[in-house]
């Protein structure tokens, strides 16, 4: 924080949040930043062309439209989902203010980091926490979602330790000593850097040692550069998430 105080972080689980997104508030909320009709009319037509099919044995349905949610896997399905959401983030900083202010980056107010269906709140004061938690949780009611309170995380600072439970939804969120931000490994409220390393070394071994399986580095039709394009998209990428994030030594860098 840019007050030098030290955070609780409450990490959010959405329950079926793709599955369950309504389509009618990703089409309002892109009309009003101003995307035109046709451009909406497209993003309109590849929902609406969702279909599925039950299978039961060897029995399959009939294709059946799906007329709510995005697509899981689908590439534009992340970001549709921002939209659903990102205007969480005014109401946020605005209970925050009531509060004392809000987490700092730089100069903005930051009481959220937020990614698709990952929402993470954060704050130095107990009761601004909460009263953000009672935000979220009236938002969730007015856009139809509703969050798994039990896969929920609540990460506190050393400091914050003794802090009374936090509510959401009527039931107190799970206290754990160690969780994951977005892929980054938190620790008693703190990025835990060598936590951090280790898994993206072992996120990054299962890569290379899934596509030394398939032969990739013994094709001898792939030329070298080739190669070593492949490792880089799908191992120096993934040994190297959110190193960016802190500095480290030569020592604990030397692996990667």
């Amino acid at each position: 924080a840019a007050l030098d105080k030290p955070l609780s972080v409450v990490l959010l689980d959405i329950r079926k949040a793709y599955d369950r997104t309504p389509r009618a508030y990703i089409f309002r909320k892109l009309r009003a930043r101003g995307m035109s009709e046709h451009a909406i009319g497209v993003v309109q037509a590849l929902l609406d062309s969702c279909q599925v099919v039950i299978r039961i044995g060897n029995e399959r349905s009939d294709p059946v439209d799906v007329q709510v949610g995005v697509p899981q896997g689908d590439v534009l399905s992340p970001d549709m989902f921002n939209v659903f959401v990102d205007d969480i983030a005014e109401r946020l900083i605005a209970v925050g203010d009531r509060y004392g202010g809000c987490p700092m980056y730089g100069n903005v107010k930051m009481p959220i980091v937020m990614y698709a269906d990952d929402q993470t709140l954060m704050h130095w004061d107990a009761t601004a926490l909460q009263a953000m938690l009672s935000e979220v949780e009236e938002y969730a009611v007015e856009h139809q979602y509703v969050y798994n309170v039990t896969k929920c995380v609540v990460s506190h600072s050393v400091a914050n330790a003794g802090w009374p439970a936090l509510i959401l939804n009527g039931q107190p969120i799970p206290v754990a000593q160690t969780a994951s931000l977005l892929g980054v490994k938190v620790t008693d409220g703190l990025v835990d850097h060598p936590n951090q390393l280790a898994d993206r070394l072992e996120k990054a071994k299962r890569a290379i040692n899934g596509l030394d399986m398939m032969g990739a580095f013994d094709n001898p039709y792939l030329a070298v550069a080739r190669k070593r394009l492949i490792l880089t998209a799908y191992g120096r990428s993934r040994a190297e998430y959110g190193m960016a994030i802190a500095p480290h030594t030569k020592a604990a860098i030397k692996p990667v």
